[in-house]
């Protein structure tokens, strides 16, 4: 039996002051190694802003059309995509059914982003394109495949390219089979009351919805250069802020932010096995947190709160 518990690593960030870490508990409970700034967790679905901001980005330099209809990139599509569009799929208003309730019997190879479509195709949408809001991972998927082809390039280069190594970030793409990754946090579910090494399954291997691995290090990074801008254009990050449409409980979504009823807050949660993290970043004042942990029961979001208020 061990005695180590999984960790958490928390950022707080003001645009002109220092920013402040705080770390503790274990990457990994099994070999005991500490959290640092810069361990890498994997983000879930607060990937979903980096996935939507290379699309910006391709978008702004002339290489991706976000109006054009998605089946432009999807031989097989079809005829219900016609009239969806990249910027369907980044604020998730496309009506694709989220291919996490579809998924197929165990056991089964990880999924990849490049099996979404055959996964999803022959489901009936939720609604018409443009008609209505749903959170569906679907959507960045499929976002991750257009930018895959438009690039010409793997989509983890077109994210290194368009964000990564121009910001100066160690984070990247990461799944089970792939070379190890350096200062990986492991994920850790809760068992009988002890904490268990547990951070693969099905959908652990799709990249656009959730895929991305990053430490507080790399957040700092990127959320200050977003309040600041000086490597990417200004006016690509007040797009990728700005709100494409209604989302739930009075919210609204961006490109992938939620942005608060009064527009103060731009905000995400990340959940997957074995992590449970979140961002909320207060616009108007320029101060951020970051709070990424490594257990599955964790609540990351009202600590977030909490440390933006304190």
């Amino acid at each position: 039996m061990h005695l180590h518990q999984p960790g958490l690593a928390t950022l707080r960030l003001n645009h002109d002051t220092a920013p402040e870490f705080h770390v503790a508990g274990c990457a990994d409970v099994l070999s005991g190694v500490p959290v640092a700034t810069d361990t890498a967790f994997r983000l879930a679905s607060l990937s979903k802003q980096f996935t939507a901001f290379a699309a910006l980005s391709l978008a702004w330099r002339g290489a991706l059309s976000l109006d054009a209809p998605i089946s432009r990139w999807f031989a097989a599509a079809p005829p219900s995509w016609q009239a969806i569009t990249p910027w369907h799929l980044i604020g998730h208003r496309a009506g694709l059914a989220d291919y996490e309730d579809h998924l197929p019997a165990l056991p089964h190879p990880q999924l990849r982003d490049a099996d979404i479509p055959r996964l999803i195709a022959d489901i009936p949408p939720w609604f018409a394109a443009g008609s209505a809001w749903r959170y569906s991972n679907t959507g960045y998927c499929l976002l991750a495949l257009i930018l895959e082809h438009v690039a010409d390039r793997p989509f983890a280069e077109v994210l290194a390219g368009e964000i990564f190594v121009p910001l100066g970030m160690a984070a990247r793409t990461w799944r089970e089979g792939d070379p190890p990754l350096p200062r990986r946090a492991r994920g850790h579910c809760r068992h009988a009351g002890q904490y268990h090494c547990d951070d693969q399954n099905l959908t652990s291997g799709t990249f656009g919805d959730g895929g991305i691995y990053a430490s507080v290090d790399d957040l700092a990074r990127w959320l200050g250069e977003l309040m600041a801008p000086r490597i990417v254009p200004a006016a690509l990050v007040r797009q990728a802020l700005t709100a494409l449409g209604p989302a739930d409980g009075g919210a609204s979504y961006a490109a992938g932010w939620f942005r608060s009823a009064d527009g103060t807050l731009a905000y995400h949660t990340g959940e997957t096995i074995g992590f449970r993290n979140a961002v909320v970043w207060h616009v108007v004042t320029g101060r951020a947190a970051v709070v990424l942990t490594n257990r599955d029961d964790a609540q990351p979001l009202p600590l977030a709160h909490d440390m933006l208020a304190g």
